[in-house]
């Protein structure tokens, strides 16, 4: 028994002993294959020298030698920059994607990738760049001040997150445009104009609104899409072309482009002072009657507190004692009026008494005289001449 257990334990040494040795071993030839895939490439970017279509010649046969080259990435790049210079748009493309799959964060290459799927124009390739900006968007969106810049504020963060969301959201509007899917590329193209109104949202809003037989809402956008900037975060307006567009929806609705001048003058107005307002033409002019109609009512309230004063005033005169040729200060006496030079007029403004006082007849008291003259009527009567007391 002794004996069998020694040479179990014998045999068993050598297998634990190579066990120990294999992750060793194993690292050891990861880095030499390692090593080799280096060498390789730099013998494959030697070779090419400046010559970039032997470059692109020289990556590709690299990745099939090394489909798991550590510098794989590296590789996919150098491509992508290779392709680009040799116009190959497809060769672009393809190594672009297979860069966003080993990198998912690279937000730089999936617009890249957007853009070269949106030339191509397929439901399939406008799926993908739909899904690219939507991941961008995603990563920008879940972002906190946290991952910002020591050297950057807060409010200096915030303003460029927004901007990047302003041409996202405008970019995967224009999209969606190209699918047809025109309810969720106006709720884009109005989340881009929240954050920062520009024209390529205005425009686009007035092309879809012109494509689905709304002139009305077509006009008014492409009236914003005209006085706005023509540069701005989500791209730039060819203002030529939007005034192009707006004069053709103008004459549809109105015949000519009779009062066209008029409305981007109002609209110009209306976007420097609140740029955020959009234009609602409907409504302002509901405003502006109602505005008319309260002006109307206060005139006719002046008049009618104008005529109850008058009738106020005739009701105080005495009767019989002059006719309404002889008008003058209400109260005065017909025989009193033989020097009507000297007689000074009270302001309009003293005529007209407060409307508490119309509804009971006013009391009226005697006038300090001075000591050389006397009260007689309701005058201050004196030896030279007669003066009426007013209102």
């Amino acid at each position: 028994m002794a004996s069998c257990a020694a040479l179990s334990l014998g045999m068993s040494a050598p297998i634990l002993n190579a066990t120990a040795r294999m992750p060793a071993t194993a690292a050891q030839d990861t880095n030499s294959k390692n090593a080799e895939a280096d060498a390789e490439l730099h013998k494959a970017i030697t070779k090419a020298g400046n010559d970039r279509a032997a470059l692109a010649r020289n990556l590709k046969d690299y990745l099939q030698r090394f489909p798991d080259a550590p510098r794989k990435a590296n590789v996919y790049q150098a491509l992508v920059e290779a392709c680009q210079q040799l116009r190959d748009a497809a060769c672009e493309l393809e190594y672009a994607e297979r860069l966003i799959a080993v990198q998912p964060d690279n937000s730089d290459m999936m617009m890249l990738a957007v853009t070269m799927l949106q030339e191509r124009g397929d439901d399939a390739s406008l799926t993908r760049a739909a899904g690219y900006v939507t991941r961008v968007l995603d990563r920008i969106e879940k972002a906190s001040p946290a991952d910002k810049p020591p050297q950057q504020s807060i409010a200096e963060w915030r303003g460029h997150q927004d901007r990047m969301r302003t041409g996202l959201y405008a970019l995967r509007a224009n999209v969606e445009k190209a699918q047809h899917n025109y309810d969720a590329a106006v709720k884009d193209l109005k989340l881009s104009y929240s954050l920062h109104p520009n024209g390529v949202a205005a425009i686009m809003l007035g092309e879809i609104a012109e494509t689905r037989g709304d002139p009305n809402a077509a006009i008014s956008e492409y009236l914003l899409a005209f006085v706005l900037p023509e540069e701005g975060d989500a791209g730039n307006v060819d203002r030529h072309e939007v005034r192009l567009k707006l004069g053709n929806v103008w004459r549809q609705v109105h015949g000519s482009e009779k009062g066209l001048g008029q409305e981007i003058l109002a609209t110009y107005d209306l976007s420097t002072r609140s740029p955020n307002l959009r234009r609602k033409p409907r409504k302002r002019i509901r405003r502006k009657i109602c505005s008319a109609g309260t002006r109307t009512r206060r005139m006719f309230s002046t008049l009618s507190f104008a005529a109850r004063t008058a009738a106020h005033w005739r009701s105080r005169r005495p009767e019989g004692k002059w006719s309404r040729s002889a008008s003058g200060p209400p109260g005065a006496v017909r025989a009193e009026w033989s020097n009507r030079s000297s007689i000074k007029w009270p302001r309009a403004t003293r005529a007209i008494p407060k409307l508490n006082s119309l509804r009971s007849t006013p009391t009226r008291t005697a006038p300090s005289c001075r000591p050389s003259s006397h009260v007689r009527n309701g005058t201050c009567q004196s030896p030279t001449r007669t003066v009426s007391m007013g209102c």
